[in-house]
């Protein structure tokens, strides 16, 4: 595990500052979207799992700021994102 003081001695600061905002752009869309679910009325199980995400989100994020290599995601978390990823591609086409 790389910490910030190792990367800044490797001149890798701006990569640092670049996946901790990284970490913050998912931590506030996560944020947002179990927000609107919430004023949309989403039924119990879903804000459950989207809230789910949010934790892990955060974790990752505070990670991150803390020099540490972020939790990989779990091969279910893993496969969650690739759908999503593929949902929005065929949206883009």
């Amino acid at each position: 595990m790389e910490t910030v003081e190792q990367g800044l001695q490797d001149g890798n600061a701006v990569e640092l500052k670049n996946l901790t905002l990284e970490a913050f752009d998912e931590t506030r869309f996560r944020l947002a979207r179990l927000l609107r679910l919430i004023e949309l009325g989403a039924p119990q199980f879903i804000l459950d799992n989207e809230y789910q995400w949010f934790q892990t989100e955060v974790r990752r994020a505070d990670q991150r700021v803390q020099g540490i290599e972020p939790t990989p995601y779990t091969k279910k978390q893993q496969a969650d994102l690739d759908m999503l990823a593929e949902i929005d591609r065929l949206n883009d086409d």
